[in-house]
This record gives C-alpha cells, sequence and structure tokens, in this order.
C-alpha cells in the first residue's frame, strides 16, 4: 500500500481508539481533574486524500482546586498519525523534544502531564 492509500479498516480504529482514550482520560480519577477533551474533523479530504483531525484536553481553569492550568493541543491524520503536539502550563508552552508520536507514547505523555492516577472504564 502507498504512503498517501489509506485502510479505511484500521484507520477507523486509530480514530476511534484516540477518541475512546481522549474520553477516558476526561473522565479519569471521578472525574477529580476537571478536564474537557474534543477531536473534530480539521480538512475532511485532501488532495493526498489523506483527513485531518484536531484535538486537545485542558482542565477548567475556573476551578479553585486546580494548581495548574494544563491543555494539549494536537493534530491527527490516519498517514502522519498523531502530531503537531503543543503543550502548555499556566500559558506557557512547554517545549517538546518531538514533533509526533506513537499512540501509546501520546497516552503516556498524557497520563503523566495530567497526573492521571486511573483512566475511566466504560461498562456496558
Amino acid at each position: 500500500m502507498a504512503k498517501t492509500d489509506i485502510d479505511l479498516g484500521n484507520a477507523y480504529m486509530e480514530l476511534q481508539q484516540l477518541a475512546t482514550f481522549l474520553r477516558n482520560a476526561a473522565y479519569a480519577d471521578n472525574q477529580t481533574h476537571y478536564i474537557d477533551w474534543h477531536l473534530s474533523v480539521v480538512f475532511p479530504d485532501s488532495n493526498d486524500g489523506d483527513i485531518y483531525f484536531g484535538g486537545g484536553l485542558w482542565n477548567h481553569s475556573r476551578v479553585k482546586a486546580q494548581r495548574h492550568n494544563i491543555s494539549l493541543s494536537f493534530s491527527y491524520s490516519h498517514v502522519k498519525g498523531i502530531h503537531n503536539i503543543k503543550k502548555w502550563k499556566d500559558g506557557s508552552e512547554i517545549f517538546m523534544e518531538k514533533d509526533s508520536m506513537k499512540f501509546g507514547e501520546f497516552k503516556d505523555m498524557v497520563i503523566m502531564l495530567f497526573s492521571i492516577e486511573k483512566l475511566y472504564e466504560a461498562t456496558l
């Protein structure tokens, strides 16, 4: 498969895993971190056939129990994966060593950044 060809079955699973993780991080530790999240389509169809999304996590700065205002933004595409990652703490950008990372690295970074102890687990 060429780099610009998209395996929609795998791409959908990656996107679904990313969305589920963002929700589980926001609801982590019985929602004691006051985290909001979003994931939305930025470019639904590009010249290279890829679909681009933008997303983020941030805590409610208006909650007095929060010691720090923390936010994270990123881009996601089926071909590039998670990239263009930006982190802020109390209004200052935190330098990132690299611009893109694999899903597992991204999860670890989010858990550490927001001091998450236990991710939310949905029950059916």
